[in-house]
């Protein structure tokens, strides 16, 4: 499970991937209340937590093009979600790119949203395996599973809500209950591969 800027990387660097599904995953770049950032412009001498060669890292490029901030964005590399986070509520940090359940503890600490990925119409999660996986029969079959189970999942949350699933979000997502309780409703599509104009703007940017 990963994004479209982490697996191209691989793939150009040799990896052998075949996407199964891309998914909803979506990334906010919250801002630290205390810093009084409202606009990316504001972002210039200012620290953003991110991950190089990510959709953090693509989105940072993104939101900045075009942008003219009056000194230089500072991108601090934090790979840990739940590190970056903690920085935000102690205040270790101007900005950062955070996706749920982490960007819903960071806006109900009163921190601020100044770009949302999904302005940019682009879906960067991905689902992918190694293609050297397809050509085994048992995993295929165990792939042709896979892909039932989750377009059942699917399926089970938008008919129940996230919230039905509180137990299982709190186990392995490390989060609390008021943060889930404040959950964005999100609908979650059967698997689809990723769109080519997708991929294609991944690559343009290399």
């Amino acid at each position: 499970v990963s994004d479209l800027v982490r697996t191209e990387r691989m793939k150009h660097e040799g990896v052998k991937l075949d996407y199964i599904t891309s998914t909803n995953a979506y990334w906010q770049l919250i801002t630290n209340h205390k810093a009084r950032i409202k606009k990316v412009d504001q972002l210039g001498d200012k620290m953003v937590a991110m991950t190089r060669y990510s959709a953090s890292d693509f989105l940072t490029d993104r939101v900045l093009d075009g942008v003219k901030t009056q000194s230089m964005v500072f991108r601090i590399q934090v790979n840990d979600v739940n590190i970056r986070l903690s920085m935000l509520l102690n205040n270790e940090m101007d900005a950062m790119w955070l996706t749920e359940p982490q960007a819903t503890t960071a806006r109900r600490n009163g921190n601020v949203v100044i770009a949302d990925s999904r302005d940019l119409k682009q879906k960067l999660g991905v689902l992918a395996v190694r293609s050297e996986v397809m050509k085994d029969k048992r995993r295929k079959v165990q792939m042709a599973e896979l892909i039932k189970t989750y377009n059942q999942a699917c399926d089970s949350i938008n008919q129940n809500g996230i919230k039905h699933y509180a137990e299982i979000i709190k186990k392995y997502m490390k989060t609390d209950e008021k943060t889930i309780s404040q959950l964005p409703k999100i609908k979650f599509a059967h698997v689809a591969s990723p769109k080519q104009d997708d991929i294609n703007t991944i690559n343009r940017k290399k």
